[in-house]
């Protein structure tokens, strides 16, 4: 690899680590992670501890219902991350990225990085509470249950926040608040099952209609196709506004 090369990927390196230290230590940031950290060890001594649809509190779905009651925070927070990128002082700052040699979609493509990450340190805060609540109280550390509830569940959402967030933002800021709603229009609606991970309702529903006490965890094809196409459409909408950065 020539020293050119290397010197680029060094520099986009370090581009990246600075984008993403500015959305850490961020108040934004600190806010959110504080709420979640607060908010998160009320619902799981106050509602997970009893179960959900008598369900043992330490099974995947009693689990997943905390995950689902803690999804508004991460999808707000992404949409966050993502405005502070359309600010008007940010938008000052693009004159000095546009007198580097760097193109402008690998830019976008690096602060899309950055959001992402910081989203994900976030989806990482929200599980802080659940190790500690489960080895305290019960002396269990499920992890690949977390993990894997935790994918099926909020990968989706946050890669989605950010495509649309991102596709959003270029009409303006105040769609962008706007759009940091649609969780509670969820909540308001009674959705299909197969969009049971997008509301909740799939960890609260599904249980019951299975009829027998404490079943095993288990998402209906349906579920799994709405997961994937809420990812795909968050990916697309990424490459899509980023493809049009590119002079």
């Amino acid at each position: 690899m020539h020293a050119g090369s290397v010197r680029r990927i060094l520099n986009l390196i370090k581009i990246y680590g600075y984008e993403c230290k500015r959305l850490i230590f961020n108040k934004y940031f600190i806010g959110i992670g504080v709420l979640i950290l607060i908010y998160g060890w009320q619902v799981l001594k106050n509602v997970t501890i009893l179960g959900v649809s008598f369900t043992a509190p330490f099974s995947a779905w009693s689990f997943g219902d905390y995950v689902s009651r803690m999804m508004v925070f991460l999808w707000i927070g992404t949409l966050i991350f993502v405005s502070f990128f359309y600010s008007k002082e940010e938008k000052r700052r693009v004159g000095i990225f546009s007198a580097t040699p760097m193109k402008p979609c690998v830019h976008e493509l690096l602060r899309c990085g950055a959001v992402l990450t910081v989203s994900l340190v976030l989806v990482i805060v929200t599980l802080l509470p659940a190790v500690v609540f489960y080895g305290k109280v019960f002396g269990l550390y499920p992890l690949g249950m977390i993990v894997s509830v935790s994918i099926a569940t909020l990968l989706p959402v946050v890669v989605f926040a950010l495509g649309s967030g991102k596709f959003l933002a270029h009409a303006g800021r105040p769609f962008l608040f706007l759009w940091m709603l649609v969780p509670f229009a969820l909540n308001a609606l009674k959705l299909h099952e197969a969009f049971g991970l997008l509301d909740g309702s799939l960890f609260t529903d599904r249980p019951l209609e299975m009829g027998v006490p404490d079943p095993g965890f288990s998402l209906p094809a349906g579920v799994v196709a709405v997961q994937c196409v809420v990812f795909v459409l968050g990916i697309a909408m990424i490459v899509m506004r980023t493809g049009r950065q590119r002079h």
